[in-house]
């Protein structure tokens, strides 16, 4: 690839070792309601709760990392269908998350002037 720009490469998360899929329920799937309701129906309170009733509490204290995460990076977009149980082995669930671009500034940034690499470069 060299003279051709970067790239970047990411393993696939739903795939084990041998290559077949692991199954994964979004939680539009989990409360049974279609996708156009994905902002309307369940609360993170409610993602919450089937959490702590089907996986371990470290899995609940990484929904709650990405939670935070989310919170400070500006995420707006932590609808049902961007939170999902994963099921590696087949029977055991733990949780994911889809979609983490930053939609809005934090407070903390708002305001700031930034500047590219190239206009650093220049001045």
């Amino acid at each position: 690839m060299a003279g051709h720009g970067s790239c970047f490469v990411i393993e696939r998360f739903d795939r084990l070792s041998d290559g077949s899929a692991v199954h994964i329920e979004d939680f539009t799937q989990v409360f049974d309601v279609y996708a156009e309701q994905k902002y309307k129906t369940a609360t993170l309170r409610n993602i919450a709760q089937v959490l702590a009733a089907e996986t371990s509490d470290a899995d609940i204290a990484e929904f709650i990392r990405r939670l935070v995460f989310c919170v400070l990076t500006g995420n707006g977009d932590m609808h049902m269908k961007n939170w999902s149980l994963i099921y590696p082995d087949r029977r055991n669930a733990c949780s994911g998350y889809g979609s983490r671009g930053c939609r809005t500034l934090p407070p903390a940034l708002a305001g700031r002037e930034t500047q590219s690499p190239d206009d650093k470069a220049s001045s």
